[in-house]
């Protein structure tokens, strides 16, 4: 009797080892996939960043037309 529940036991283990295994495997599956962007929302995130790029080019110009002296000699640290 106690080597058949030894035997079960073990059995008992190694199956519970490979369900773990499995279920890792299966959530990490789901994590890659779930994280992994479309190829168009790709294309258009790319179009997205590259007109904030132009944007961000653009009011940067006007920002030193407003101020063509450049950054003020006071200190900033003085107004805390």
């Amino acid at each position: 009797m106690k080597d058949l529940n030894k035997d079960l036991s073990r059995k008992l283990e190694t199956q519970t080892q490979r369900l773990e295994l499995l279920a890792a495997q299966s959530m990490a599956t789901e994590n890659i996939t779930s994280r992994l962007p479309e190829p168009r929302s790709m294309q258009e995130n790319l179009a997205y960043a590259n007109e904030g790029d132009e944007v961000v080019e653009r009011v940067l110009g006007w920002i030193m037309k407003l101020f063509p002296g450049g950054p003020s000699k006071r200190r900033t640290n003085k107004l805390l």
